[in-house]
């Protein structure tokens, strides 16, 4: 065990496929999705000769009617209320709420996307604190809005604070939604969304993922896994082909497996987009040596939620501690990796708590 590793002590979720965490993960690895049509965004069907629904996967009666910070706002409270149900959170419980916590992981603000100003999302995390009661300090409060490296972000920043003893642990939670009128405007006119004459897009999607982390003495039973050290690497810029993002995103994994860890289980943020899938399959041509088991297994939750953007990296992170949890996990150690629109690539490695082998 690293002396920097931190135990994963709790989780929340809610996807289109399930309202708990141990329902959407149950789901994810079972492959079960359930896309619906998106009502407003109409797609061209070359071989029907006429527009059709597109199809996405939205959470049916949780976010109707939402758009924007309302519909995260949503999506946030809903992955909260599950953590502090599957972690046994007591509210009342002032020495453990005092030194905790809260970075929430939001979308990049990017102009193209959204017509809100930034400073409207980065006081969410304070209205769901306030709306769920959370006795937090304001001060402990924080936004980080990079899309999906953003919890591998927040996970450096909790690992900071707890070494500097601001903090004994932290709640990391990300919400994204691809699925409300101004993503899909922004996604339409990229030519990224997977229709009839596009096979190689994206199904859209949206996700809350929570997660608690504190140091291992300090988890006790509530222990599920633990998360070693993030690794982010970044492009020289922007404009480069979907080969170089693939090296870029090698390094990254390159440096968390450092040492000669041996992985089970990969999952990541692949989408179903051309240029993603060349960048995995160039990373993956160039994985250490005897990194992977003979029988380790790849998933994609996309492949049941669609892509939920900057909630991509938390819902593996999740995921792959309800693998060691529930005992299906290959082997003890799982990589979670991730891959922004810019390039920008991070890694790390989740192994099963030895508490619990």
């Amino acid at each position: 065990m690293s002396a920097t590793s931190l135990m994963l002590s709790g989780l929340g979720l809610i996807t289109s496929v399930g309202y708990s965490v141990e329902g959407s993960c149950a789901a994810i690895r079972c492959g079960i999705t359930r896309p619906h049509s998106i009502d407003g965004m109409n797609v061209w069907d070359p071989e029907a000769e006429r527009e059709v629904p597109l199809v996405g996967h939205p959470i049916a009666g949780l976010t109707d009617g939402f758009q924007g910070i309302g519909r995260w706002f949503r999506l946030g409270r809903y992955a909260l209320l599950d953590l502090l149900r599957y972690a046994h959170l007591d509210l009342d419980d002032a020495s453990f709420w005092r030194p905790c916590g809260l970075i929430a992981c939001l979308p990049e603000p990017n102009p193209d996307r959204f017509a809100f100003p930034s400073e409207q999302a980065q006081a969410l995390p304070l209205r769901l604190m306030r709306a769920l009661g959370l006795p937090l300090l304001a001060s402990s409060v924080a936004c980080i809005e990079a899309g999906p490296p953003g919890p591998l972000m927040a996970l450096r920043l909790a690992r900071q604070r707890i070494a500097e003893g601001t903090w004994q642990r932290a709640i990391i939670l990300a919400v994204d939604s691809l699925v409300d009128e101004s993503s899909l405007r922004w996604l339409k006119e990229a030519r990224r969304l997977k229709t009839p004459e596009r096979p190689t897009g994206l199904m859209p999607g949206e996700a809350g993922a929570c997660f608690l982390v504190e140091p291992p003495r300090h988890a006790g039973e509530r222990g599920e896994a633990l998360v070693g050290d993030c690794t982010l690497a970044r492009p020289p810029h922007t404009e480069l082909p979907a080969i170089r993002h693939g090296q870029v995103l090698s390094g990254a994994i390159h440096d968390a497996l450092a040492g000669g860890t041996r992985v089970g289980d990969i999952l990541g943020n692949h989408n179903g987009e051309e240029a993603r899938a060349m960048a995995w399959g160039t990373t993956r041509l160039s994985l250490p040596p005897g990194a992977l088991e003979a029988h380790h297994a790849e998933t994609w939750p996309a492949v049941s939620l669609g892509d939920v953007g900057a909630a991509s990296t938390a819902v593996s992170i999740c995921v792959a501690a309800r693998a060691f949890t529930r005992r299906y996990a290959r082997n003890d150690a799982t990589l979670v990796w991730c891959l922004a629109d810019d390039g920008t690539a991070g890694a790390c490695v989740v192994r099963r708590n030895p508490a619990r082998s």
